[in-house]
């Protein structure tokens, strides 16, 4: 489902203001969509054939949802819904344009090999990408490749379905290989006030490093979030309390972890990474041919 097509003059349409059994066009595949409205619906284009190659065919009901939450709680005026990126055939899922942000959803599965692609196309376009994970996909015990990737660059999860209106939010977590074996509570994000990251000198023997390795990845950050309340620590003394404690669980977990057996190498390096690469390549030649 997407939000937005091409008419018969290329121009984007947004679904609402679309005409309903008129053929447009879809602006990842190109191929022929249609409108679907309805009183409890919210108004989206469908592929006419199956085109499980595109970007756009497998958002859900939850993504658009998401979609418009965020765009609801950004500067009018400032953001565009699908915004397709011809040079590097992409599509992004909401662009905040004078920021030079680009949000992308994840409702489903994404493959690791897929999500640095992405973050490497967007990038090599002039925007950064924040990830907003689903979660009841992502935010889990067990840990998907994909996400322990984004969780390494501007990451946040959403609470989507069974609500008016999405929570946001980041947290402080452990992981040991492939679990998450420890999360804190929820910090509700102001995801409409990005701040710039400061010059500051960090005391790595208190400051968690899962900050630490925020502050050498991202140019920004966003109110509210755990690397505010690491900036925040230098003066608020409860704050700072926090810090060392949760740096204080990281060091045991350290200490306490398992070492990574044979078989969880081979795994990695024979199986995930070549099945990832694989995927991949078949989605691209799809595109290419289908």
């Amino acid at each position: 489902m997407a939000l937005y097509a091409y008419d018969e003059c290329e121009l984007p349409i947004y679904a609402g203001d679309a005409e309903e059994r008129r053929p447009y066009k879809c602006c990842g595949c190109k191929k022929t969509v249609r409108v679907r409205k309805g009183p409890r619906r919210i108004p989206h284009f469908y592929h006419l054939k199956l085109s499980p190659s595109c970007h756009l065919y497998g958002k859900s009901q939850d993504h658009l949802f998401a979609q418009l939450a965020l765009q609801k709680i950004l500067p009018a005026g400032e953001t565009v819904l699908e915004k397709p990126f011809p040079a590097i055939n992409r599509v992004g899922d909401l662009v905040w344009e004078p920021r030079k942000i680009i949000f992308e959803i994840q409702c489903s599965n994404i493959t690791s090999f897929e999500t640095e692609q992405r973050i490497r196309d967007y990038l090599k376009a002039g925007y950064h990408v924040v990830w907003i994970l689903d979660d009841r996909i992502f935010n889990r015990r067990i840990v998907r490749p994909a996400e322990k990737w984004m969780r390494q660059t501007t990451c946040y999860f959403a609470t989507i379905r069974g609500l008016q209106f999405p929570i946001f939010y980041d947290q402080f977590e452990i992981f040991i290989e492939e679990k998450r074996v420890k999360k804190g509570q929820r910090l509700k994000i102001q995801i409409n006030r990005p701040c710039p990251m400061p010059e500051i000198s960090w005391d790595i023997e208190v400051i968690p490093k899962q900050v630490l390795k925020k502050t050498s990845c991202q140019p920004f950050y966003f109110q509210g979030d755990l690397l505010h309340k690491a900036l925040l620590s230098h003066a608020v003394p409860s704050l700072a309390i926090s810090m060392r404690n949760i740096r204080s669980i990281e060091l045991f977990y350290a200490a306490n972890a398992p070492k990574d057996g044979l078989m969880v190498w081979i795994m990695a390096r024979c199986l995930w990474e070549p099945l990832g690469h694989l995927m991949h390549v078949l989605q691209v030649m799809n595109e290419r041919w289908g």
